[in-house]
């Protein structure tokens, strides 16, 4: 390698210093500099943006996209792949002897020491899905030697340098100790690099549609992005709930006391009130109150204020919408006998296929 090309890759990586150890959920919007956007929400700075890590977060805390994103992942990998060989003009399925059209059944069938083909493949349709990008790296003992191993990366552990332009020329990876700086080749146009114990590999990046797409911004868009608001509510809307369950359904009241209460006092009926009276275990009980004149003034709501449940109908409806899960999939209530056959067709036709093109 290049002096030249040893010090850049060195600048750049002192400048990504402590990017992994701020992969947490506790990022705040807008705290991270312009650089690091695809690690960040962005909503707040008017961009739009959802990163691959924000994506993530979703998806682990929201149910339904958790439910749209593993059907079709799960579904979708469980289209084995046949190998065409151009000579016989034939699909080969299984793998017969040692040839190249057998190696690459072996290879697909155990992509790698510790995923089989389905585990693979549905790794790839879920970071896909989730984050508008996945990544393939290609591991072989030697350059210009036969693929050994296949492995899905998250892509949160990547880094994408243009230098300038709107061609990535360099991806920088760390999962843990592991860590793998590619680089452009423009001789073959492949993304290579090699790891301390010459193993060489080679990085597929897949992404989807971005309108966003240039030098500072070389990633692919989730298709997630578009439900911001809608995910912040549904989040909004269980922790909402859940406190007033918690409070038995009703908003907190105002104790007053005639009598002035030292500090003292003040902390330990605050405190007696939230133990013996609140929540949803304690509806109901008698109110005493030590000293004269003690009153407790309730807040009122109404049960339209309590329908939740039309909240999560209405939200749960424009994600299915956007990822193209058919509703008589998810929802008994629009599920029948007559409907099911062509929502199982317009599911393969409308989600798993397109995203099947893509990482393939």
């Amino acid at each position: 390698m290049k002096k030249s090309s040893s010090i850049q890759i060195k600048s750049l990586l002192q400048r990504f210093t402590g990017i992994f150890e701020k992969k947490s959920a506790d990022y705040t919007r807008g705290s991270l500099d312009d650089i690091l956007m695809p690690y960040t929400l962005g909503i707040s700075r008017g961009i739009g943006w959802l990163s691959a890590l924000g994506a993530i977060n979703y998806y682990t805390t929201i149910s339904p996209i958790a439910n749209a994103v593993d059907l079709i992942a799960e579904v979708g990998a469980r289209i084995y792949l046949a190998v065409y060989d151009k000579s016989t003009k034939e699909y080969i399925k299984e793998a017969v002897g040692t040839g190249t059209p057998a190696k690459a059944l072996n290879l697909l069938k155990s992509a790698n020491y510790t995923e089989t083909y389905f585990e693979f493949m549905r790794n790839l349709f879920s970071y896909f899905l989730i984050t508008g990008n996945a990544f393939i790296i290609a591991q072989s003992t030697a350059e210009n030697t036969d693929i050994i191993e296949l492995f899905c990366a998250k892509p949160q552990d990547f880094i994408i340098n243009g230098v300038g332009t709107s061609l990535a020329t360099i991806y920088i990876y760390q999962d843990g100790n592991r860590s793998l700086v590619f680089n452009l080749n423009r001789m073959n146009w492949r993304y290579e690099a090699y790891d301390k114990n010459g193993f060489y590999y080679q990085l597929k990046h897949i992404k989807n549609f971005n309108p966003r797409f240039n030098s500072g911004n070389l990633w692919g868009m989730s298709v997630l992005t578009q439900l911001f608001l809608e995910m912040e509510q549904f989040i909004q809307g269980a922790v909402h709930n859940n406190a007033l369950l918690k409070n038995g359904a009703k908003p907190s009241g105002v104790l007053t006391l005639d009598e002035e209460m030292s500090d003292n006092a003040y902390e330990r009926a605050r405190k007696e009130f939230q133990q013996f009276y609140s929540g949803a275990e304690n509806s109901g009980k008698v109110l005493i109150f030590e000293g004269s004149n003690a009153k407790f003034d309730a807040f009122n709501i109404s049960p339209k204020d309590m329908d939740y449940a039309k909240l999560v109908e209405w939200i749960e409806n424009a994600l299915y919408s956007r990822l193209k899960i058919p509703r008589a999939l998810i929802s008994e209530k629009s599920m029948t006998y007559n409907n099911l056959r062509e929502a199982k067709m317009q599911l393969y036709e409308f989600a798993i296929f397109p995203s099947f093109d893509m990482i393939l």
